[in-house]
Order: structure tokens, then sequence, then C-alpha cells
């Protein structure tokens, strides 16, 4: 008699809202409901709104159960449309959130809150989802769980605590962008030469390593941010990367001649200090969108030239070892080019200026309101 009433009671409840089934149910035409399900922790030790991002197939519908006795049925207003899923707790604690309702319709999942943790192995089976963002929150977990989840186009695990070998996600050929740096990840990029749609890979801050030779595939990248890694490898691999606009290998292995990058017309931030390159950097003259030019500390010099009219950029190439001769060089052709508010720093181990470019460093400081270092 009591499975006939809960039979009726079933029966009589709506498919959607606040409704929790506990273990596998399937009921006849509607969501399979897993025992295992997606979920999060919140530490709600002070008191804030916890919000989630969500999209995916129009009408289907996807439950938030905030640990708290209650829940948010959440109907989805389609691909490319944000449904923002909120809620306030009203006394300090911590709670696990679980998702069910229509999961494997769901395409985006989203959250940046500090306060948000758990293993991202619980979203192994959101394998529809082609944008997962839970970037400084505190998740955790080896990242060869989502190896499954070949559909994602955007994986955003930055600054948390995820770990594993970058080989796991070779599968994941949709991506085109991969930001996993500042977290535990390693193992070598060469892992990655199959995911050529990639547009943003940001490892910077990892443990990963390899040659950069391997990239030289990548002919979509327009960021790449590999700095304070182990990577290594001749700058000239990446001569055939002509739709980066920022280039970060500072404090790496990489070296080569800078010459190589002067067919990489789109760059604006190139970042390589700290490095073994080398070269004249009146080669790059060519690249006039340049906004940033971080040579300091390599082996890199300089010969008069024509220069682009660098509006606004910022060139450092101290502890470059630089004669004054050279300093003063570009510092006339800097002027010479008319470019107007740049920054240079020509300081600590490069000699002082000659006073051949005494007007050129005035014009410059006075008139065109450039900063100078050192200022004299």
């Amino acid at each position: 008699m009591k499975r006939f009433y809960l039979f009726l009671v079933l029966l009589s409840l709506p498919l959607y809202g606040q409704v929790t089934f506990k273990g596998d149910v399937t009921l006849k035409g509607s969501t399979t409901f897993h025992s295992v399900q997606p979920g999060f922790t919140t530490n709600q030790s002070t008191l804030h709104t916890t919000s989630f991002i969500v999209q995916g197939t129009a009408g289907k519908v996807v439950t938030f159960d905030w640990g708290d006795g209650s829940f948010t049925s959440q109907t989805l207003s389609g691909t490319g449309v944000d449904d923002v899923v909120t809620h306030d707790y009203s006394a300090q604690d911590s709670y696990n959130i679980t998702l069910s309702g229509d999961l494997t319709n769901l395409t985006w999942l989203q959250n940046t809150q500090a306060q948000i943790s758990g293993d991202i192995a619980n979203l192994s089976g959101l394998t529809s989802l082609t944008y997962l963002i839970l970037g400084a929150t505190s998740v955790s977990g080896d990242i060869a769980n989502l190896s499954g989840l070949t559909s994602l186009k955007y994986l955003g695990l930055y600054n948390t605590q995820v770990s594993g070998d970058i080989a796991n996600l070779s599968g994941l050929t949709s991506l085109t962008t991969l930001y996993l740096d500042r977290t535990s990840v390693s193992g070598d990029i060469a892992n990655l030469l199959g995911l050529t749609s990639l547009v943003r890979l940001y490892l910077y801050s990892t443990s990963v390593s390899g040659d950069i030779a391997n990239l030289s595939g990548l002919t979509s990248l327009k960021y790449l941010y590999l700095y304070n890694t182990s990577v290594s490898g001749d700058i000239a691999n990446l001569s055939g990367l002509t739709s980066l606009v920022q280039l970060y290998l500072y404090n790496t292995s990489v070296s080569g001649d800078i010459a190589n990058l002067s067919g990489l017309t789109s760059l604006v931030q190139l970042y390589l200090y700290n490095t073994s390159v080398f070269g004249d950097i009146a080669s790059l003259s060519g690249l006039i969108s340049l906004a940033r030019l971080y040579l300091y500390s390599t082996l890199v010099t300089y010969t008069a030239t024509t220069l682009p009219t660098w509006n606004s950029i910022d060139i450092q190439v101290q502890n470059c070892g630089w004669p004054a001769a050279m300093v003063s060089a570009l510092i006339i052709d800097l002027d010479t080019a008319g470019g107007t508010n740049g920054n240079l720093n020509v300081g600590p181990d490069n000699e002082p200026r000659t006073s051949a470019s005494d007007a050129a460093f005035t014009n410059l400081r006075d008139v065109k309101g450039w900063t100078i270092t050192p200022n004299s």
C-alpha cells in the first residue's frame, strides 16, 4: 500500500520546479536524473550572493539545489543567451550545490567566485558543454576528467587548484580558448599540436615544458602566453603565426634572432625579456602596431634605421650592455619617427647616451611627451 501511495505522489509531481530525485530515476518522456550529480561547495563564512551563468537548449530546465532547502529551476533561454541564476543564503555556513534536470542540454556553465570549490570530476558528464568558465574559483581536481568534453570551445580554469597533464586535453580539438594559467598543470606542449583552432593559449606560471616548435602549426593563435614556464626553443619556429597580437615568452629558455618575428605585423605586445634572444631591433621596424616592446636583459642590439611612428609605445631595453652610441641612435631615430607619449627605458647596464642625442632627447621628453629613463 505504501508503494501505491508513493507511485501516486510521483505521478502528481511536475517535472520541473523544486523536484529532487535520489538515485537513477527515469520517467517516460522526461529527463534521467543521475545519482552522481554535478555540484560545487560554496563557503558562506561571509554572506554573499552566489551566481552562475548558464546557457543551453531553449525550453529545457536546469535545477539548482542550493543545499539550504532552496531550489531554483531555470528554464533555459537558448544557446547564445545568458541565464543568470543567483541565490542568497541566510546563515553563515558551507553549502553543497547540486545541479539536476536537462543537463545534457547545458552548453555553458560559468562561475568566477573564489568561494566556490569542488572537484571538476563532477562535471565529466556534461558532454554538451561548449563553454566551461570557472576561473578564479577554488575548484580542484585532475583535468583528465574533462577529456570527454569534446564539444568544448572555451575552457577557463585559470587561477584555480586544478592539476594534471595537458596531454589529457589533446582530444579537445574544438578548443579556441584555453586558460590554464596559474594552476598546477604540467606536461609537454607538444601534446597540443592538434588543437589547430586555438586562438588563445594561456599556460603561463605553470609547470608545462617543451619546444615551442611544436606550436608552429597553430596558425590561428592571436594570444600566446607561456611566460614563467620551462618551454624552450628557437623563436624562428613562430614566424608562421602571422595572426599573433600578443606574444609573452619572458622568463623562459627560448632563444633565437628577433628578426624572425619581423613578419608578425599584427603584433601589439612583444615580451621576450630575460631570455636568450638576440638580434637587431631595427628588424622589427615593420611592426607598426607595437605598443609594448620588452626586450630587457637579452642580447638584442640596435642599428640606426627608419622607425615607424610608434605612439604611446613602451620600450624596455635596459640591461642589454649597449654602448653609448647605440643608445643615442635609438633616441634619435625615435624622435625622427615622430611618435608621441611613449616610454623608453635604456637604463642600467647600458652606457649613458652621448651628447649627439641631446636635441632628440629634449624634443622627445619636453615636446612629444615621452618618459625616458634615465631622465638626462
